[in-house]
């Protein structure tokens, strides 16, 4: 897991919150990542989907991390949006 950085513009320190949504008709399950900063308002959410195959996890997208490397993007680190 990525150390997660202070919001890109306060500072302050980021909560993160996850909600699922349960296993579709495809056997496939959905959960939503969010990193939000309180004093600023500004938040960013990604989506994981996932399959249980015998007990692990196989993801098809992994939001959390995504969620992650996108709160920590910064305009001087090189990354392209």
């Amino acid at each position: 897991m990525s150390k997660l950085l202070g919001c890109p513009f306060c500072g302050k320190k980021p909560e993160m919150s996850q909600r699922e949504d349960g296993c579709n008709d495809l056997g496939q399950y959905i959960a939503y990542h969010t990193i939000s900063c309180n004093r600023c308002g500004i938040y960013i959410t990604k989506i994981s989907r996932f399959f249980l195959v015998e007990g692990s996890v196989v993801f098809k997208v992994n939001g959390y991390e995504e969620c992650i490397e996108a709160w920590n993007r910064r305009a001087d680190n090189g990354t392209v949006c």
